[in-house]
């Protein structure tokens, strides 16, 4: 189901990523009980769509039963997540979204809030049973920093690592295809160019 949603996002290298995922492949060696999520399951785009997809299953579980407060919860991680995404996410942020709209610098804060504060819930909640399942927790401090800090002055998403990941694996097509001794020239024109069409493209929609 979730490479449905991928593909239906666009993101049609989902199916020829990895290993399947599935509760199984969550549970690598060495790690005994604890289960992890690792770029073998998903990269950063795939991500976001799962996101979006257990968003959906948790809302459905919550409406299914109103007096469920867990359920209700989890539902508010997910909402909350893909509602801070979208705040960040370039096409929302008008003609220089490299600085983030007021507007959408409130909903992130909003939604960075009412995750944090479900969160912290379920987490009392899992101490309080002892069902602690999973090694790996979320980098909140990060995350703080991020919305509270960072956000006000630069939209983290156009400046985060993402960009510059994505450059170097363009390079690196772009390198395999080049004579070695003309490498690093080939390689520039051809980025040069490629940059180029995406400009004039992108002029040509506005």
């Amino acid at each position: 189901m979730i490479r449905i949603c991928c593909f239906c996002s666009c993101l049609k290298s989902a199916g020829n990523r990895g290993q399947l995922f599935n509760v199984k492949s969550m549970y690598p060696l060495g790690l005994g009980n604890f289960p992890t999520l690792v770029q073998k399951h998903f990269n950063g785009a795939e991500s976001g769509v799962l996101a979006i997809w257990l968003k959906g299953i948790c809302l459905k579980i919550a409406a299914d039963d109103p007096t469920n407060e867990h359920a209700a919860l989890r539902a508010a991680i997910f909402v909350n997540l893909v509602l801070m995404r979208e705040a960040i996410s370039p096409k929302n942020c008008g003609r220089y979204p490299i600085i983030l709209p007021r507007q959408n610098l409130a909903a992130l804060q909003r939604s960075h809030f009412l995750f944090r504060s479900a969160h912290n819930r379920l987490a009392v909640e899992a101490i309080e049973q002892k069902r602690m399942l999973w090694k790996v927790r979320p980098k909140m401090h990060k995350l703080e920093h991020l919305v509270s800090d960072a956000a006000q002055w630069l939209n983290p998403m156009v400046v985060s690592c993402y960009a510059d990941e994505d450059y170097i694996g363009k390079i690196k097509g772009l390198a395999k295809r080049s004579h070695p001794l003309g490498l690093g020239r080939q390689c520039l024109d051809r980025y040069a160019a490629y940059v180029c069409c995406r400009w004039l493209r992108q002029m040509g929609e506005k």
